[in-house]
């Protein structure tokens, strides 16, 4: 009450004019005020608002980044895996000595007979393997053909069968005449 009573008495004792002068500084104050502290704490705010937006905007651009490298790094060791299986499936140069060792070893286990065994050149494919071609003629029983050509074909390393000729005896003979392509790095 005596809050009230004091604010009424100084309303009261200042003219007119005072009471618009007053009015006036308390406008000028709430100006200084305004255009002084408030607008330049409102521009720093609007600004660290934008820098942060903008950092989280990088930051997940750099997660997105991140993620792609490590799908990438996956990716890669896919790639590494699948290159070293491929590795030992292919030979890495055109020394076929240890094909056509592997191709007699198959040939003695399954009591096939090799007649011939003739280089035909090679050459070079579309996506740059390389391949090397053999004429393979061999002789043995049905069973025999059978089992060595079976166990060609399940071999680790790239050998393409290209023509097969199988010529069958009377009895339980036979041969076959095979033209046989290897691929290589």
């Amino acid at each position: 009450m005596k809050g009230k009573l004091f604010s009424l008495k100084i309303n009261n004792k200042l003219s007119q004019r005072e009471k618009k002068l007053l009015f006036l500084l308390l406008i000028v104050i709430i100006f200084y005020f305004f255009t002084n502290f408030f607008i330049p704490w409102l521009d720093d705010y609007k600004q660290k608002q934008e820098k942060l937006i903008a950092l989280r905007e990088e930051y997940k651009k750099i997660l997105d980044y991140y993620d792609e490298l490590v799908r990438e790094k996956k990716n890669l060791e896919e790639y590494k895996r699948k290159r070293e299986e491929l590795k030992s499936v292919l030979p890495d140069s055109s020394n076929a000595e240890d094909v056509l060792e592997n191709i007699d070893f198959l040939a003695a286990k399954n009591k096939v007979k090799i007649l011939i065994i003739k280089p035909e050149g090679g050459n070079k494919g579309e996506g740059g393997e390389k391949y090397a071609f053999f004429s393979i003629k061999v002789e043995g029983s049905k069973e025999g053909l059978y089992s060595f050509l079976s166990d060609l074909e399940k071999q680790k390393r790239l050998i393409f069968i290209d023509n097969l000729s199988i010529n069958l005896n009377d009895g339980n003979a036979g041969s076959a005449e095979l033209k046989v392509r290897y691929c290589y790095f």
